[in-house]
């Protein structure tokens, strides 16, 4: 499955007012998070490239970050090379099991192990945890300069104080510091690049891949959707699990920025490009300062163009199409992300308080996923009821949610997102939400009783850190039915995503 190459569109004129140096300053400590991901992705990948001389494949490679087709389930292009279930942050051969078991007869050891910022090794003496700082020495090194240097080229105080706190961060693993600052950032530009998501780590969900991202800042488009920026505390108190979960200790910071791409590198781009993203992670900023919404508008615009549209239009009954709008998919886009910040992020295991992300293991990314998505669809009905968002608009959200499965699900349902979508999309269809036929038919009121259902569920998995039942629902219902596969052969030939050129 082919990405359309598009050339995204942004404001050339206020582009051309940001100093070049900081950009190009910017965009170099850019890449080398795109150089630090590919070692995290496939520790072959320098050995393995530095043997290509074909410069078509090489470049499928690097698109890749590895010799795995990224939009194809990972299936390997390159004879003799899978992908890891630990990608390359643990030795290729480690098992579940041993994993488990050596955490067990090492507690002392447990916290770097477990660390978001540590690779894994074997010794002597077993396993060992080498700090990222130290791992990938060569890359952070470059980052940290060229961020410094971009500092000078600013006079926006929370920029340069970020990039300044930044650039220590690489040097030493303390992300705390600057991920309170990065919320705090304003001006024209979004920078964000770091260690954050742990999608890669399919073994565990537990080490975070180097990704950045620059984008100018749409100061009308942001306002259009500024409103929604201090609703979290009101829609964590309707979620529809007990009160007792209800999580009120995270902060009621909720920022929401609407930006346009001018460059992004790493994690966030391999494969599929993101189009919005909820950060940061870690959970002491969440509870101490909340945390921040970044929608890219070029990327959804381009995508809702060229990936989205013809699916729908194959697909679907021709009276839905009514319904199909770029406001309801954009602003499910912006539900999601907010989602993400509600909800458990704490629960209790054996006693002990310990984070849902490190209770549910490698469950976590697509249970994580489907809440967001779900919750997007949820909260829409629960503003709707209060007026504060048209019950139009509200619906539209719900199909354009439906609508929008076939374009996550052809990602692969072992990835995140896709699994996530295919897990909603076969409970639809096996209680009668969603009739498959030649056209697809979508029963609203029953849909939306099904999806209230299954994210009630949801909820209580994370709020109990079950990671057998998490495991239970991805099991059971992470695949793709021979009727559903039967669609996706009509759409075969519609771009899976974007691959982006930067202005």
């Amino acid at each position: 499955m082919q990405r359309k190459e598009v050339t995204l569109e942004i404001d050339q004129e206020r582009l051309d007012k940001i100093d070049t140096t900081l950009l190009n300053n910017l965009k170099i400590a850019s890449k080398a998070m795109g150089q630090a991901f590919m070692k995290q992705s496939y520790r072959k990948n320098e050995e393995l490239l530095a043997t290509i001389t074909d410069e078509a494949l090489r470049e499928k490679i690097i698109d890749n970050a590895g010799p795995f087709e990224r939009t194809n389930h990972n299936k390997p292009f390159i004879k003799g090379h899978t992908k890891p279930k630990g990608a390359g942050f643990y030795p290729e051969n480690i098992t579940k099991e041993e994993w488990s078991s050596y955490l067990e007869a090492h507690p002392e050891e447990k916290e770097g192990l477990i660390s978001p910022y540590t690779l894994i090794e074997r010794s002597e003496k077993g396993l060992v945890a080498i700090p990222y700082h130290e791992a990938y020495q060569k890359e952070l090194s470059v980052a940290a300069k060229y961020l410094e240097q971009a500092a000078t080229h600013t006079d926006n105080l929370s920029l340069k104080t970020f990039l300044n706190t930044r650039a220590q961060a690489f040097l030493t693993d303390n992300y705390y510091p600057s991920e309170l600052l990065w919320m705090d950032l304003n001006g024209e530009l979004e920078v964000t690049i770091g260690p954050y998501e742990v999608y890669e780590d399919e073994l565990n969900g537990l080490k975070t891949t180097f990704e950045a991202f620059i984008g100018l800042v749409d100061e009308e488009e942001t306002e259009k959707f500024r409103h929604y920026e201090e609703i979290a505390p009101t829609l964590e108190k309707d979620l529809p699990i007990s009160s007792e979960y209800h999580n009120h200790e995270r902060g009621t910071h909720s920022p929401i920025s609407v930006v346009d791409a001018i460059y992004a590198a790493g994690d966030c781009v391999i494969g599929y490009h993101f189009t919005a993203y909820n950060l940061p992670n870690d959970e002491r900023v969440r509870e101490q300062k909340g945390s921040k919404k970044v929608m890219i508008h070029n990327v959804a615009k381009a995508k809702y163009k060229h990936c989205w549209i013809p699916i729908i239009t194959e697909l679907f009954e021709k009276e839905i199409m009514n319904h199909m709008t770029f406001e309801a998919y954009f602003t499910h886009v912006i539900m999601h992300e907010i989602s993400h910040g509600l909800g458990p992020g704490k629960t209790i295991l054996n006693g002990k308080e310990t984070t849902v992300n490190a209770a549910l293991k490698e469950a976590y990314t697509t249970i994580e996923e489907a809440k967001a998505d779900l919750l997007g669809v949820y909260n829409a009905q629960v503003l709707a009821k209060r007026g504060e968002m048209s019950e139009e608009v509200a619906t539209n959200i719900l199909y354009a949610y439906i609508g929008g499965v076939f374009r996550s699900i052809r990602f692969g349902v072992n990835e995140a997102h896709g699994g996530a979508n295919i897990i909603a999309y076969n409970h639809l269809v096996e209680q009668g939400g969603v009739v498959e036929g030649e056209k697809v038919v979508i029963n609203l009121d029953l849909a939306r009783t099904i999806l209230t259902a299954l994210i009630t569920e949801i909820l209580d998995i994370q709020a109990h850190g079950d990671y057998e039942r998490a495991t239970a629902l991805i099991k059971n219902y992470c695949v793709v039915k021979d009727a559903t596969q039967t669609l996706l052969e009509r759409v075969k030939d519609v771009p899976v995503d974007i691959k982006p050129t930067y202005s």
